[in-house]
């Protein structure tokens, strides 16, 4: 497993962590239960922490895996890139490193302005190179790179995502099983925090913006059983030709973004499913090479507001749209009066600019809803079935948590009831199954807990993730 990476601790973590350093692990125990913490927390602890990569294991050996040459079909593998210099290297080293046969590699330059298309001329002039003059939405470049590719299989791939050696194997063979599969993704982990999840692709909700599914969750395995997801994040992403052809292009009318969540429920509104491969890791940037707390850009703000209530629009009936629209309007109206009282003009303009772009273009997404609702053949109860299971995110200031809290609520019960790989720190599960960890506690106790343990800012913040999580249930 890779190391390293920014995590958000709280003060019984970070003391843990520092006593943790070269102390024996019954040692460590014992001085812990001496202060009233018990063994089975302690030992959950030192286990996250050193999943994390934050803590050594005495004498573990790093597990390289194998890779395990396939033959298949050929798989056209399409990369936009748009001064992405930076990520090109260690996205081709993998791509050219995995055990999967044949593929063909197609990029899509967005009219860069940072030498990568040089780069590539310079460094892979066997790769199939497509320049464009102008800089295109992405759902445009993708379509581009999809024109021109031969293969029975798309692979849409993000230039910052490394990928393990046998992921393309793995999702040729998910698609394969299943002809009702339209789309295939896999499990993205964050490149700078690479124990902790990106998502096992993304899902849209009444309320908020569309999110990655389990995002800043630390991989334990616990979601290792999921086979179906609702959307494909397409920063890793198989589609197969013939459903492309059935469900159609990506809709270029999103400047940016949902325009993976659009395809993937279109293709789930006529009939497919979207699976989720598990067994090996792509890790993704997401955004830069380390995380960022700051406030959206102003016209990123724009599409994000303009492309949730396209999708909307375009997808859902009208007793759905309804529900949806209603909480939207109630929300952007909450936050451009939030930008007003902070003097953040911009980020206003850039919401009030959302909604006028949406509502102008309102005929030519009618026709589009026309077309896809005269070809649906499930309701939007089926639709939104598929996410209940989605957890909150667990991220603070743009970097993953792990707190206390967080190990006795979450990660423990998932451990003891060997929902997750197995691990040193517990050989013997049952024995801790029935500790005292599993004492209920009230709301108040662990809310006091939370606020001594992690702040206010930062009990503010898991209180609102938590509301806002339900409230995108639908």
């Amino acid at each position: 497993m890779r190391q390293g990476g920014g995590v958000a601790l709280d003060r019984y973590l970070l003391e843990l962590w520092q006593s943790a350093d070269g102390t024996d692990l019954n040692d460590l125990i014992n001085d812990c239960e001496f202060n009233g913490i018990p063994e089975v927390e302690v030992r959950a602890g030192l286990l996250c922490l050193a999943q994390s990569g934050l803590l050594a294991r005495e004498g573990e050996v790093e597990f390289k895996l194998e890779r395990e040459p396939v033959e298949g079909d050929l798989v056209s593998i399409i990369i936009v890139s748009f001064n992405s210099r930076n990520w090109l290297s260690g996205c081709l080293s993998s791509v050219l490193d995995q055990s999967y046969s044949p593929f063909e590699v197609i990029i899509v330059d967005n009219a860069s302005t940072d030498g990568s298309a040089e780069w590539i001329m310079d460094r892979y002039p066997e790769l199939h190179l497509i320049v464009l003059d102008d800089s295109r939405p992405l759902a445009g470049a993708i379509n581009r790179g999809i024109a021109e590719a031969e293969g029975n299989y798309y692979l849409l791939l993000n230039p910052d995502v490394e990928l393990e050696p046998n992921v393309i194997s793995l999702m040729v063979k998910a698609i394969q099983e299943d002809p009702n599969c339209a789309a295939v993704t896999a499990k993205l982990r964050l490149l700078w925090a690479p124990a902790f999840l990106n998502g096992l692709g993304n899902f849209v909700g009444g309320f908020s913006w569309g999110t990655d599914i389990a995002l800043g969750h630390l991989d334990l395995g616990q979601f290792d059983h999921i086979k179906q997801v609702p959307s494909a994040c397409f920063a890793t992403t198989l589609i197969s030709s013939h459903a492309w052809e059935f469900v159609g292009a990506l809709d270029e009318g999103f400047l940016l973004y949902y325009e993976d969540s659009e395809w993937c429920y279109r293709a789930r509104l006529f009939g497919y499913q979207v699976k989720v491969v598990t067994q090996e890791v792509v890790y993704h940037a997401f955004g830069g090479s380390s995380p960022s707390s700051s406030p959206m850009e102003v016209s990123k703000y724009r599409k994000v507001v303009y492309g949730r209530l396209r999708f909307i629009t375009k997808l859902l009936s009208w007793k759905f749209w309804l529900r949806f629209i209603l909480a939207y309007i109630l929300e952007d109206f909450l936050s451009f009066l939030y930008t007003l009282i902070r003097g953040r003009f911009d980020g206003s303009k850039a919401l009030l600019r959302g909604w006028t772009d949406f509502i102008s273009d309102l005929s030519e997404i009618s026709s589009h809803r026309k077309s896809i609702q005269e070809r649906r053949i499930i309701n939007d109860n089926e639709l939104f079935q598929a996410q209940r299971w989605v957890p909150p995110t667990l991220i603070w200031q743009g970097f993953p948590i792990l707190t206390r809290d967080l190990i006795r609520n979450r990660y423990l019960p998932l451990i003891l009831s060997e929902k997750t790989y197995s691990f040193p720190e517990f050989p013997e599960r049952s024995r801790l199954l029935f500790s005292s960890v599993f004492q209920k506690e009230n709301y108040l106790r662990r809310s006091i807990k939370i606020l001594k343990a992690e702040g206010l800012n930062r009990f503010i913040n898991r209180v609102w993730r938590y509301i806002q999580w339900r409230l995108m249930k639908v």
